[in-house]
């Protein structure tokens, strides 16, 4: 499969654009995780260190709080539907809540689903509760039913995001764009002249080795699923590196299907960015 693709190539981004903020919840002085959101979702805290954000067509809401004692987690999934309830009906909790492992932390996540009061539109919510051992949170998530995957995939990151701040802070963080001056994306058509990764250390240290890796899953006949395509190293020069690893468009437009970008630190791997090539 190689062949039919253009080499890798590497640029500094000193001046990168930055796509997103890193925000530590509570705050700063007593953090309990980060979470990182894009600027144009407007983060925001409130006085009571309430986090809130909105995708930019408002498809999505997120919030985020902590909850007052650990004995709330007993009747969380009660106090989301009296929440829900001013604007929706037909509130219903999927089954029972899952365990889930953000940023190597201790949680769970309650699913379910409403309609919106005013014109019956389908809703879907998530509430990922955060546990440690003196805290508890909660990341709560209301989406619609017509959310397009764009907004869809921000949500994802953002949730892949959560990082816990006592030793479990990935070295980098990364996400795919057409270019610097376009909004991450996970889905490019067959007609994208470049994918970037831009990479964003976070706890690099001089002379790390970054490489990434360009593979192809699933190309129907053009490959063997996971397929190679590619790959390229750096080396960081400070703990916050800005840089990015580009694949050029093959002569022929790319083969539709699923691909991913595995990024290693010293050959141990620190981040894998998935994403789909379509016709449109």
């Amino acid at each position: 499969m190689k062949s039919i693709f253009i080499l890798v190539t590497i640029i500094a981004l000193s001046g990168a654009q930055a796509f997103a903020k890193l925000l530590h919840f509570p705050n700063k002085s007593d953090t309990m995780f980060t979470i990182t959101i894009p600027d144009d979702w407007e983060p925001e805290k409130d006085d009571d260190e309430i986090l809130e954000a909105t995708s930019p067509k408002e498809h999505v809401y997120l919030a985020v709080w902590e909850l007052e004692n650990k004995e709330d987690v007993k009747t969380l999934g009660k106090d989301i539907k009296d929440m829900l309830k001013d604007h929706a009906k037909k509130i219903k909790m999927e089954g029972e809540p899952v365990e889930a492992h953000p940023g190597g932390m201790d949680g769970l996540l309650f699913k379910g689903h409403a309609l919106d009061k005013e014109d019956d539109h389908a809703i879907d919510f998530f509430a990922l509760l955060i546990d440690t051992e003196t805290k508890a949170a909660v990341v709560f998530i209301e989406a619609d039913a017509d959310t397009p995957k764009k907004e869809a995939d921000k949500l994802q990151n953002i949730l892949a995001s959560i990082t816990s701040p006592n030793g479990n802070k990935k070295p980098l963080r990364a996400a795919l764009a057409l270019d610097k001056d376009t909004e991450p994306t996970t889905a490019f058509t067959t007609d994208a002249p470049k994918i970037y990764a831009f990479i964003i250390g976070e706890t690099l240290k001089t002379g790390d080795k970054i490489k990434g890796v360009w593979i192809a899953e699933d190309v129907g006949e053009v490959a063997p699923k996971n397929s190679k395509i590619d790959e390229a190293t750096l080396t960081a020069e400070t703990p916050t590196d800005h840089s990015a690893i580009s694949l050029s468009k093959p002569t022929n437009g790319w083969p539709i299907g699923k691909y991913r970008m595995e990024i290693f630190v010293n050959d141990k791997l620190a981040e894998t960015l998935k994403f789909t090539i379509s016709k449109d």
